[in-house]
């Protein structure tokens, strides 16, 4: 599916005044949740490129090549929200690091898209109440000193999940809020595991749990990503029946 794009102007928490352009369309690859900005209060600045949440290839959608691998990591998929940490640098500078999520720009001005906005006023305003419950749980949670240094040391995007009984969706925890680490980007580059854990340790920031590996994580043998994701998705399976409660 092509990416669309649509307009945005946004507020960061630190005044900065941003316009520019969200990719809206979560079928975009790698483009899903980025930002073009093109003006930085008022002045242009070419197109600084922030980058969102990549789409989680699933094994029965497109092909995921295992074949000749050595090992496999994957971590677990936890039932949140995306919660997006992009630093911004303009001219060589670092200005500050943004929150948002794939559909928010700034998370901090509790206000939709367009593309979200104008159905009714009682339709924004639940919608801006979602933000504002975001905000409100993303800082209970963060490590903002840590999550800052790590974004512009590496300039990098940091995606981590915020689950829990606190943020309701389809399955319930046992904890009331938590928010894990599972993904760092350069560019729309993620960077491999170990080097994410290796950035999550020196940083104090939790990371999202490795699933239980296939074949004690070396493969013995070369698999299909299908016989791989089977059996991987099989025992994920279960942690998820038991985490949710079904059938209690």
């Amino acid at each position: 599916m092509k990416a669309r794009w649509s307009p945005f102007r946004a507020t960061t928490p630190q005044g900065r005044r941003l316009e520019g352009q969200i990719c809206d369309t979560q079928n975009a690859g790698p483009l899903a949740g980025a930002l073009k900005i093109e003006r930085v209060d008022g002045r242009p600045c070419g197109r600084i490129m922030a980058y969102g949440m990549p789409e989680i290839p699933y094994y029965y959608e497109q092909g995921v090549h295992t074949n000749g691998a050595v090992s496999v990591t994957v971590s677990r998929k936890l039932d949140g929200t995306a919660i997006i940490f992009s630093p911004l640098f303009w001219n060589g500078k670092y200005l500050e690091t943004i929150v948002r999520t794939r559909g928010v720009p700034v998370l901090a001005n509790m206000h939709p898209p367009k593309s979200q906005a104008g159905q009714s006023e009682m339709g924004d305003a639940m919608a801006a109440r979602r933000y504002r419950q975001w905000v409100d749980l993303v800082g209970r949670v963060a490590d903002v000193d840590a999550i800052e240094g790590l974004c512009r040391t590496q300039r990098a995007t940091l995606v981590f999940e915020l689950y829990g009984r606190d943020n309701p969706q389809c399955v319930t925890y046992d904890v009331d809020l938590d928010m894990r680490l599972h993904t760092i980007l350069r560019g729309k580059r993620i960077v491999p595991y170990q080097e994410l854990q290796a950035h999550a340790a020196r940083w104090g920031l939790p990371l999202v749990e490795q699933a239980q590996p296939v074949g004690g994580g070396t493969l013995a043998r070369e698999v299909s990503a299908l016989e791989f994701y089977r059996a991987l998705l099989e025992r994920e399976y279960w942690l998820w029946f038991q985490e949710s409660g079904v059938g209690a």
